[in-house]
């Protein structure tokens, strides 16, 4: 078999968290380098910015949220989702400590005592109808809220805005992935209200959240490309749950992407997330309807299931698991 070519690749993320936390380890760990693969990662701040990078040609994979290339397809973009990132709709929402103790929560308040009190607060979030904004409206919604009056939704951009804004007290919350949410209670006296990656909502549990997609050319032009990347994060799923290799893991992608943050809350934060990984880059059939149920719930323009089943194939993703699990 001939020798792979040295590939360079560019990834387009909106943000550095546990969402992407597979490709981070791929990196952290020079996986890509088994595949020949050099990957630069770029940070957008943004959804729609990281997409838009994957379409407009600066970058050559998309590691975002699925209804945002559902969109771009509705609107004829030619991208397809080609694998699965994280199973949990991986986002944590915290709440300053002033607002908890005016609302008088505590440990023991019920999820839905702690949901009817966002009622009032301004809340931040990435852009309207990124995750950010959709987790938000579904929190309301549970509650019995409405979104659009009872909550103050700002958008800021990128999540270091968001823990900015809340730092300085722009904002009462926010709901981001690890470390962001964590970091904010070490830091900035944030209280935990919800932990979404340990499945504590029990029908986002095993979301198509963060999902990996290129643009239809470039499968086309060069599909094994695709399979290639695919085998670089089935490697890194692997040794995520990996109880063997799962901390040499963590304390790399800790070292290269967040040394700032206290090793120990760091540590904590990944036993966590232990729940949040899928088994394998195949994207569900179940789980892409509970993700387009769920939005059709919150957004009035809603998104047509032929339009979902024709966003996704599981083709090149087989492919790389297949190859992985033979140990090629």
């Amino acid at each position: 078999m001939p020798a792979l070519a040295q590939d360079k690749m560019t990834a387009a993320f909106s943000t550095v968290g546990f969402a992407y936390l597979p490709p981070l380890v791929a990196k952290a760990m020079n996986i890509y380098a088994t595949e020949k693969l050099d990957v630069d990662i770029v940070i957008t701040g943004g959804e729609t910015k990281a997409l838009a990078a994957l379409i407009g040609g600066g970058a050559d994979v998309y590691f975002g949220s699925a209804p945002t290339v559902i969109r771009a397809r509705e609107n004829g973009v030619q991208v397809l989702m080609v694998g699965y990132c994280v199973s949990q709709y991986a986002t944590n929402l915290v709440l300053s400590s002033k607002w908890v103790k005016d609302h008088g929560l505590t440990a023991n308040s019920t999820v839905e005592e702690k949901l009817k009190a966002l009622k009032g607060a301004t809340l931040g979030i990435t852009a309207p109808g990124s995750g950010t904004d959709l987790i938000m409206r579904f929190f309301a919604n549970k509650a019995g809220l409405n979104p659009d009056r009872d909550l103050i939704l700002s958008n800021l951009g990128g999540g270091d805005v968001i823990t900015s804004a809340f730092a300085q007290g722009r904002i009462d919350g926010f709901a981001l992935s690890a470390p962001a949410a964590e970091n904010a209670v070490k830091r900035d006296g944030a209280v935990m209200i919800l932990d979404l990656a340990k499945g504590e909502v029990k029908e986002l549990d095993g979301f198509l959240y963060t999902s990996i997609s290129f643009r239809e050319d470039t499968l086309n032009r060069n599909p094994q490309l695709a399979v290639r990347l695919l085998r670089t994060q089935q490697k890194a799923l692997d040794m995520i749950r990996d109880p063997a290799k799962t901390n040499e893991a963590r304390d790399a992608v800790w070292k290269m992407y967040w040394p700032k943050i206290d090793k120990a809350l760091f540590d904590e934060m990944w036993v966590n997330w232990k729940d949040a990984w899928p088994k394998t880059v195949e994207i569900p059939a179940s789980s892409l309807k509970q993700m387009v149920d769920f939005t059709n719930l919150l957004e009035s323009k809603k998104i047509d299931p032929a339009v979902a089943d024709k966003s996704y194939t599981n083709k090149y993703a087989k492919e790389a698991v297949a190859s992985v699990a033979a140990g090629k």
